[in-house]
């Protein structure tokens, strides 16, 4: 064996051992424990898989800062018009700031008009305590002049200071000994907005003051300020030398240097701060300031979840990634036999050096995200088919098997570089202009290719060579698919133009077609209904329930009522356990199969039954019968003709009807039924259950989920803490008669005088409360012993201020110390959630899609020397893209809703297209290679010749790569296409996306080489260097 053969398997050997270690998920490995070298570089489990924890952002708008905002990319952040569009600004804020890289899959969305939903995948009892403080530090950033030190002696101190001046606590414990605070200027000349990055680097010349049990290496923040900031710091250092300088963050002054030199665009933050503190101020700087204050709701507290699929979901995917990896190694076994197990070998090698890099930089797995793993190390084969297709031709010309080799692997390298390479341009794009999910996927592409090569081009073909010098493999067997095919693939470039046009065009009708109904809760938010039973109950049990609901649309015909269900088990801080305990129920598992309660998201919003008040816009409101009336709305369980529902009405009230009800059909949402609204006179009004209960049995009403939950599980629901209310006695001459008695279900036993407390101050002004309200433990026990269960009588008076008696219970729990506390009821969570997907995530991933092409195009112009590859290129993507979301939105329209199929655009959606992109431009430009190679041998044959004759070439390695590929998607498809949990979301659209993809790299990309006038092919495209 050559010695540098043996360097090259040494480096592999290390380089494998090395990843291995990194890659298997063991806890307290050596050298990973925390304050070791690789303390945190683990990937993790997402919410499907595991759970996490959750937490409520509330947004208090009364904070809001009136100073114009930028982001870190210098866009201007306009103050806010209302509540929402402050919400949408602080959701932006927080997803940089969570989700630095794109890799953590965290899930934030807007909770109604003033909260955001924070979901993390399982994380410890530390990182809670690090997010928890990063997510409410306002991060503004700002650089102050200080006071000269004869001010500062003569204003002595706060609160007493001159004019345009304001004393500011010192944070750093050792500074401040010195001098606690220090006189600085109002005026803030530069802020942490004229920052476009931070990062945390070692500081070398301080040491760290924490204390000594804690204390390590000190670190500080460096930064980078934008042109326009380095104009105005340098207007500010330059007449300003020897005076000190406050760096002001959140109203503190961290550190106060004195300027030494003019400086403009460059400087650094002291402030003795730890690792995870430079770190996560590093990040709050880069993420923009939070335009207003936010607080955690609950006082702080976060909520365990389990995981968002079921077992039987994490089952199926399973299942579904081992048969697709063992698919692909059985297919490569028996087409490539010797070859095809070195193939396996590097495929193998190249998972455990992606596991192992995605750990390192702390990435987290989802159930989608690991099939998306596979699929790309499915796609990883095509290195190895490129080579082994090189090596058959080869062989084919009489060369040896030695020189075959060798030959082949020379031939294919450049056309694998090229291919990588192109995708790895558009992932750094992709990554430089995108932002959360979007730069992970980049992330994560980008390491793909990077291994993929490594593997390909350095393991394999070492492999290769030490397995012939040991006469292991003497010659290259290997199946063939097609034998020298010469098909015309250029002259059926336009009716297959047309085609393709015309199949654009009709899954952009569909999309219109079907408007809302395109998305998922990803996209278009949902509600979210959180219920808590008496009982502890699985996640799968209300999949079940639920998802088996049927309804009528509009065309009659039945169909799945909530076909996107997200079922998450929750713990909630109270019940007793620690935050270190609720952790560590997350990481074993334990909070993903029963639990009191759940939260329940879906896309489909019912509105249910509503009612309003109707106030008459008639001059005269008193001669309107319909003033003070009612107004019920509601979508029919079936489609219903005009003035059937009033008919319903008067037919049940037919002795009562003085004034007929008025019907009004409203437009239509969606694929349902037209909603119908039915206005009740005044004289009506007491007869609303009669007429509800009518409606429910003559036509139907669709329930909200809430009425479906309560339909469904009512006697399984934990009760309403205040009970509906009972007569209070029979007897005449009690003081209580007309009353009601209500049972009042408590969190903790207290004393009956507790509750009697809080209601005394309510009916202050009664003369005699003994005859107002009486508070008794429930069940007959002693009238001074502690209860969890109280009876409460109201007298009939008193019940007119029933809801204010209500209210003073409810309000007891937020006092310190709370005197009591209610006990939970049913429904613990019911809210409007908004998209998973934010605005600026939107107009960023168009930018960065549209970039990473503009890069594409220039990258191959140089690469062949003509603009017209690049164009080719991206017309193909495009057109695949574009078939991809037709074909699933056309299915969403004509595949029967009784299937059960999912056929919405989700997050998966968008990775699979991703994915696409990158499978297309790979299979164009293997032929593109193949075309500028044989420009050279067939010098005087016609461009349309060698157009056909290369793709007729690379034809065996199209359709082997396509198959490869085809086989993982199907059978996660196959597999998973009923389950939730988002790989049937990403495997359908890989299977149109491959199938269009193979068909445009041969009808549509390389014909369109033709389509521009060019001079003699030799002279426009660069010649390959043949050895």
């Amino acid at each position: 064996m050559a010695s540098d053969l043996k360097y090259r398997m040494l480096v592999i050997v290390l380089l494998t051992l090395l990843g291995a270690y990194f890659a298997i998920p063991m806890e307290d490995k050596p050298g990973f424990r925390d304050g070791q070298l690789f303390a945190g570089k683990r990937y993790k489990l997402g919410l499907d898989l595991q759970g996490g924890v959750e937490m409520t952002l509330v947004v208090d708008p009364t904070g809001q800062d009136r100073k114009p905002l930028t982001a870190p990319d210098g866009t201007l952040i306009r103050p806010a018009r209302d509540i929402e569009t402050l919400t949408e600004q602080v959701r932006a804020v927080i997803e940089r700031r969570i989700n630095i890289r794109g890799l953590k899959e965290p899930s934030i969305r807007t909770q109604g008009s003033d909260k955001i939903l924070i979901q993390l995948p399982g994380i410890d009892e530390a990182e809670v305590a690090r997010v928890k403080s990063l997510l409410q530090k306002s991060g503004r950033l700002e650089f102050r002049l200080v006071a000269t030190e004869s001010d500062m002696v003569t204003w002595k101190g706060p609160p007493t200071a001159p004019a345009g001046y304001e004393w500011l606590k010192v944070r750093d414990r050792k500074d401040a000994e010195k001098r606690p605070f220090l006189l600085c200027e109002t005026k803030a000349h530069v802020t942490g907005e004229d920052i476009v990055s931070a990062r945390p680097e070692l500081d070398t010349e301080r040491f760290d003051r924490r204390p000594e049990e804690s204390r390590g290496p000190s670190w500080r923040i460096a930064f980078h300020l934008s042109a326009m900031g380095g104009k105005k710091f340098g207007e500010l250092t330059g007449p300003n030398i020897n005076r000190q300088l406050a760096i002001v963050l959140d109203g503190e002054v961290r550190s106060a240097p004195v300027i030494q030199a003019h400086i403009t665009t460059e400087g650094v933050i002291n402030g003795s701060f730890s690792e995870d503190e430079a770190r996560d101020l590093a990040t709050t700087l880069r993420s923009g300031s939070l335009p207003c204050r936010v607080a955690i709701e609950g006082q702080g507290a976060v909520s365990f979840i389990g995981s968002t699929l079921g077992e039987d979901s994490i089952r199926k995917g399973t299942l579904a990634c081992l048969l697709s990896l063992a698919a692909v190694a059985l297919f490569m076994i028996v087409y490539y036999r010797s070859l095809g197990l070195v193939a396996v070998l590097s495929l193998v090698l190249n998972l455990i050096f992606v596991l192992a890099l995605m750990a390192f930089f702390g990435a987290t797995l989802t159930l989608p995200g690991i099939a998306g793993l596979l699929l790309t190390i499915g796609m990883a084969v095509d290195g190895n088919i490129l080579v082994f297709e090189r090596i058959r031709e080869e062989r084919a010309r009489g060369k040896t098997a030695a020189q075959a080799f060798e030959t082949g692997h020379e031939r294919a390298f450049v056309t694998i570089v090229d291919s990588n390479l192109t995708t790895l341009a558009s992932s750094l794009i992709l990554y430089f202009f995108g932002t959360g999910p979007i730069q992970g996927f980049a992330v994560t592409t980008s390491i793909g290719i990077l291994t993929t090569l490594f593997t390909v081009l350095f393991c394999a073909k070492a492999i290769i060579r030490v397995l012939m010098g040991l006469n292991l493999i003497r010659d290259f067997r290997m199946m063939r698919i097609l034998s020298n095919p010469t098909l015309q693939y250029t002259r059926l470039f336009r009716p297959c133009a047309l085609a393709s046009i015309a199949a654009v065009c009709v899954g952009l009708v569909a999309m219109a077609v079907r408007g809302e109904d395109n998305y998922s809760i990803d996209f278009r938010g949902g509600s979210i209904v959180q219920p808590r039973f008496a009982q502890e109950i699985g996640p799968d049990a209300l999949h079940q329930a639920l998802g088996n609901l049927r309804i009528t649309d509009a065309k009659g015909a039945q169909i799945q009522k909530y076909p996107d269900l997200e079922i998450i088990a929750v713990i909630p801080p109270e019940e007793g356990q620690s935050l270190a305990q609720g952790v560590s129920n997350v990481l074993t598992g334990a909070t993903r199969t029963r639990s009191l309660e759940h939260q329940i998201r879906t896309g489909r919003q019912y509105p249910g039954l509503s009612e309003e008040p109707i106030d008459s816009s008639l001059p005269d409101k008193a001669a309107d019968p319909f003033h003070q009336g009612l107004r019920l709305t509601f979508v029919p369980a079936r489609p219903v003709k005009a003035g059937e529902a009033a008919t319903v009405v008067e037919q049940v009230l037919a002795a009562n009807v003085t004034v007929k009800p008025k019907e009004e059909l409203l437009p239509p949402e969606g694929s349902l039924p037209p909603p119908v609204a039915i206005s009740l006179p005044k004289s009506l009004v007491d007869q609303r259950d009669v007429v509800v209960a009518a409606l429910r049995k003559e036509i139907g009403i669709v329930n909200s989920l809430r009425d479906d939950i309560m339909e469904l599980f009512g006697d399984r629901l934990a009760p309403e803490p205040i009970g509906a209310g009972r007569p209070a006695t029979d007897n005449p001459r009690d003081p209580f008669y007309g009353g009601r008695t209500f049972l009042i279900r408590l969190h903790a036993a207290v004393p009956a005088s507790a509750i009697e407390d809080e209601l005394k101050t309510l009916f202050a002004g009664a003369t005699d409360l003994k005859t107002v309200f009486k508070v008794v433990p429930a069940g007959g026990a002693a009238p001074d012993a502690p209860s969890d269960a109280m009876d409460l009588t109201l007298s009939s008076a008193a019940l007119n201020r029933l809801d204010e008696v209500k209210g003073a219970l409810r309000g007891a729990a937020s006092k310190n110390p709370a005197p009591f506390i209610l006990a939970k009821g049913p429904f613990q969570k019911e809210a409007q959630v908004g998209s998973a997907v934010a605005k600026e995530l939107k107009e960023k991933a168009i930018l960065a899609a549209l970039c990473s092409w503009m890069v594409m195009i220039l990258y191959l112009a140089v690469r062949f020397r003509s603009w017209l590859h690049g164009v080719a290129a991206v017309v193909a993507l495009v057109h695949d893209v574009l078939i991809t979301i037709g074909v699933i939105a056309l299915c969403g329209l004509i595949v029967p809703k009784t299937w059960g199929l999912n056929f919405e655009f989700s997050l998966q959606t968008v990775a699979a297209a991703m994915t696409i992109i990158g499978f297309s431009v790979n299979d164009t430009i293997v032929v593109f290679d193949r075309i500028r190679e044989n420009l050279t041998q067939m010098r005087r044959e016609p461009l349309r010749q060698i157009i056909d004759t290369s793709v007729n070439q690379t034809m065996s390695r199209t359709i082997l790569t396509s198959l490869t590929v085809f086989l993982v998607v199907t059978l996660l498809y196959a597999v998973t296409m009923r389950s939730p949990g988002g790989i049937a979301e990403f495997a359908f659209p890989m299977i149109i996306g491959v199938l269009s993809g193979t068909y445009s790299t041969i009808f549509i990309a390389s014909p369109f080489l033709l389509a521009g006038k060019r001079p003699e092919p030799a002279r426009t495209l660069v010649p390959a260097t043949t050895p």
